[in-house]
């Protein structure tokens, strides 16, 4: 039936999207504890990359993105010279984000914040 299938979707789209939280929560917090990073601020710069993230009009530059941008991490790991550096890098690298503004502003915003 058309519902089943509608209803396995879904289920299937709120799956995936649990997934890369579900590997980027706990990467983040072993490389926070690996630096030193507070408990507490560990939880709030979490709250923060997950909540821009989920922003509604972000399409690409979500979790998901993130956990895809690892995926290539992991693949180049041996090349990788400062690893808590480049985690940083991947986390950060699209928190602020405005599709409306167009490519050259929001790389000007993210430079500024």
């Amino acid at each position: 039936p058309p519902h089943s299938t509608q209803l396995q979707f879904k289920i299937s789209s709120l799956t995936s999207m649990a997934a890369p939280k579900e590997r980027l929560r706990p990467r983040w917090e072993k490389l926070c504890a690996g630096l030193g990073v507070s408990h507490e601020s560990t939880q709030r710069w979490w709250d923060l990359l997950e909540r821009r993230h989920g922003e509604s009009q972000r399409a690409y530059h979500t979790l998901a993105h993130l956990d895809e941008m690892f995926g290539f991490f992991e693949e180049h790991s041996q090349k990788i010279e400062d690893a808590a550096a480049v985690s940083l890098a991947i986390f950060f690298h699209d928190v602020v984000y405005d599709p409306r503004r167009g490519t050259p502003q929001n790389e000007k915003d993210r430079s500024e914040e």
